[in-house]
């Protein structure tokens, strides 16, 4: 069985969540900005495995038309019994028969095996993508990561928000097996990009609505120079300073490689703890795993 969740009960289920933070961050934040927006961006299915929201086990949130077409369904989902995630996803009309496309975002990867046995045995979908991801929280203001947000820029760079205008250059930059409607999330969330002279964007990174600070790219003439750690940083101070919190997510197999940066950013990785990203596709003749570029999602 799978409960619906009311959209005036959000604030009340995400009370009860804050005890599972920040392992459910993307779920919880899609949640809390799917509320700050009444539901217009993101808009969220919500679905759990209580009536009582104080008592439950699962949380599972569709998003619906997340990424452009053709993806039109997206979950997000935290749950401590395996069973319980399994009953809520196979509920009727959590996952649409009729769903050619869907991805699972930043799953905690404890949970993966059982989504995926789901989702292939039962809906025949077939797996084209997948990237474990590690998580570093960033939820506190550090002395450090306030300096690094202050750190002066290369000559004639200068910093400043995205614009609409810049939106084939992110699509063609940052890439994802997926598209998102970067329109949305600009016009929604935090963003940032160091400009050169001719105000071009050199590098960039904006806040997704699922809290993560990613989407992020640096072009590579500009590369050694930390802009991705300044800016990331600075986007963090802003946010912490508004009264909210973020993350970074990093793939695992680049957590090294991006050490430098993550630590002089002043965030660091939360535990062992991992999360996995899953899109999948209804082929029986397409069982090509793709990976995501090196960078944060």
């Amino acid at each position: 069985m799978a409960n619906t969740v009311a959209h005036r009960r959000i604030p009340e289920l995400l009370n009860y969540m804050t005890k599972w933070l920040p392992e459910c961050n993307p779920l919880y934040y899609m949640l809390e900005n799917s509320h700050h927006s009444n539901n217009t961006w993101p808009r969220l299915e919500t679905y759990t495995d209580s009536e009582n929201l104080h008592s439950c086990n699962t949380v599972v949130c569709k998003a619906l038309n997340y990424y452009k077409p053709p993806y039109n369904a997206s979950y997000f989902a935290y749950s401590t019994d395996k069973n319980s995630l399994k009953n809520v996803l196979q509920h009727g009309g959590v996952i649409n028969n009729a769903e050619m496309y869907a991805s699972f975002e930043l799953i905690p990867t404890s949970l993966i095996d059982t989504i995926k046995e789901l989702t292939y045995d039962k809906y025949d979908f077939k797996q084209i993508y997948e990237e474990t991801y590690a998580l570093f929280p960033a939820d506190k203001l550090i002395e450090k990561m306030q300096q690094v947000a202050d750190t002066t820029l290369p000559h004639d760079c200068t910093m400043g928000p995205l614009l609409p205008k810049h939106i084939p250059l992110l699509e063609e930059k940052v890439k994802l097996p997926f598209t998102p409607k970067y329109a949305n999330t600009l016009q929604h969330h935090l963003h940032y990009a160091v400009y050169d002279e001719r105000n071009t964007p050199v590098s960039w990174v904006i806040q997704r609505e699922d809290g993560n600070i990613g989407y992020g790219f640096t072009q590579p003439a500009y590369r050694g120079h930390f802009l991705s750690a300044i800016l990331t940083a600075f986007a963090v101070v802003e946010v912490l300073k508004s009264g909210g919190k973020s993350y970074v997510i990093i793939p695992d197999a680049s957590v090294q490689a991006a050490r430098r940066n993550t630590e002089l950013a002043g965030i660091y990785r939360y535990k062992d703890f991992k999360m996995t990203r899953l899109c999948v596709m209804k082929s029986k003749n397409n069982n090509k795993i793709l990976h995501s570029p090196p960078g944060h999602l």
